[in-house]
C-alpha cells in the first residue's frame, strides 16, 4: 500500500541493480530500535517488520526497546550510529521530539529517511458523563465556559495535536498529562477528563463498554479504517488534517544503495495482505510506504504543526 510514484519505485529498482554495496547488505544482524516498551502497537508493528525483512534479507533484523524520554533515547542513539545499515530506527515521534525537547533540537535533520509505514488519523474520544451528542455540542459549551473541560494526554504529539485542535475550536480547556493510554481511558471513564487523542487500539475498549463516545478522526475527510466516524471537517472543524505518522530511518548518511533495498522491502511488507489486515486489528489503520523524499516532507510538515501549537501555549523546550 502506500502514495509512491513509478518513476521512484524505478529509481529504487536501478540502485539495486548497479550497487556492488547492495549486492551484499546485510551481512550480519541489523538492530531496529524502537521507543515503545514491549507489546505496544508501535513495538508490534516492529515485530512483524523485523520477520518480514530477516526472511527476506537473510540475516536477522532484531527489535530492541529503547525506552525514555517520549523517544528520544531511541532516536538518539541511531543519530550517533555508524550510517552502515545496521542501526534502524522505527521513529514515531521525530516532529515532537524535534520541535518540544532541548536534547532533540534538529533531530529530524540529522536522519536518513527510509519509508512511512503508518499515515493515519487518530481518534478523539469523549467522555459519556456530560450531556454532549458530539464534539460540536462540547465546543458550545466550552467557548460559553472557559477552563472548565478538561482534555488529557499521553505524548507530547498527541497534547499538541490537541492544542491545534482547541485553537481551531477556540478551546480553552485545562491540559492533564498521563503515563498511559489506559489512565487516560480510565480517567475519561470516570469523567475526569471530558476529550482526548489516542489510537484506535487504545480507544475502541472503552468506546465498546459505553465508557466513552468516538466523535471524530483528526484528518479532514474519514478515514477508511473507520467510514463512519466523522472527520475533523464534519465535527466543526475545516481546514485541520491532522495524521499520526511513524517509518524507518537510519544515520544521516545512510547510502543509497542500502536505503533502496531497506525501501523494497518496506514496500512488499506493507502491500502484504496478512499485514495489512493485523495492522487493522491493532488499530494502526492501513499500512502505507513512501519514498524517502516523502517521508522526510511529512515530518516536515508535522513539525510546522506542533511547532505552531506549542507556540500558541508557550511551550517553552523541556
Amino acid at each position: 500500500m502506500g502514495f509512491r510514484s513509478i518513476a521512484a519505485g524505478a529509481t529504487l529498482a536501478l540502485l539495486l541493480a548497479v550497487s556492488p554495496a547492495a549486492a551484499v547488505y546485510p551481512e550480519k544482524a541489523v538492530r531496529l530500535l524502537v521507543g515503545q516498551p514491549p507489546g505496544t502497537s508501535v513495538d508490534l508493528v516492529a515485530r512483524l517488520l523485523a520477520n518480514h525483512l530477516s526472511d527476506k534479507l537473510k540475516q536477522p533484523f532484531i527489535v530492541e526497546n529503547k525506552i525514555g524520554a517520549q523517544g528520544l533515547i531511541a532516536a538518539k542513539e541511531v543519530v550517533t550510529a555508524a550510517p552502515n545499515g545496521y542501526t534502524l530506527h522505527l521513529a514515531g515521534s521525530i516532529a515532537a521530539l524535534n520541535s518540544t525537547m532541548k536534547e532533540g533540537a534538529n533531530i529530524a535533520q540529522q536522519l536518513s529517511y527510509i519509508s512511512l509505514l503508518r499515515r493515519s488519523p487518530t481518534y478523539l474520544a469523549m467522555t459519556v458523563k456530560r450531556p454532549f451528542s458530539n464534539f460540536i455540542d462540547l465546543m458550545d459549551f466550552g467557548r460559553k465556559n472557559p477552563k472548565v473541560l478538561n482534555y488529557g494526554s499521553t505524548a507530547k504529539s498527541l497534547e499538541l495535536y490537541t492544542v491545534a485542535i482547541n485553537k481551531a475550536a477556540q478551546l480553552d480547556s485545562v491540559h492533564v498529562a498521563f503515563r498511559s493510554s489506559a489512565n487516560a481511558a480510565t480517567a475519561l471513564a470516570s469523567g475526569d477528563i471530558d476529550y482526548y487523542l489516542d489510537s484506535l487500539f487504545s480507544i475502541e475498549a472503552s468506546v465498546s463498554r459505553g465508557q466513552a463516545k468516538l466523535v471524530s478522526s483528526t484528518s479532514a475527510k474519514r478515514s477508511a479504517e473507520r467510514p463512519d466516524v466523522p472527520s475533523l471537517t464534519e465535527a466543526g472543524l475545516p481546514g485541520l488534517d491532522l495524521l499520526i505518522t511513524y517509518g524507518i530511518v537510519g544515520p544521516k548518511g545512510l547510502p543509497d544503495d542500502i536505503i533502496a533495498i531497506l525501501n523494497e522491502g518496506i514496500r512488499e511488507f506493507t502491500a502484504n495482505k496478512t499485514i495489512i489486515e493485523k495492522f487493522a486489528g491493532m488499530g494502526q489503520g492501513l499500512p502505507v510506504s513512501s519514498t524517502p523524499e516523502e517521508f522526510r516532507t511529512q515530518v516536515l510538515a508535522e513539525i510546522r504543526t506542533i511547532e505552531d501549537a506549542a507556540a500558541f501555549i508557550g511551550m517553552a523546550r523541556e
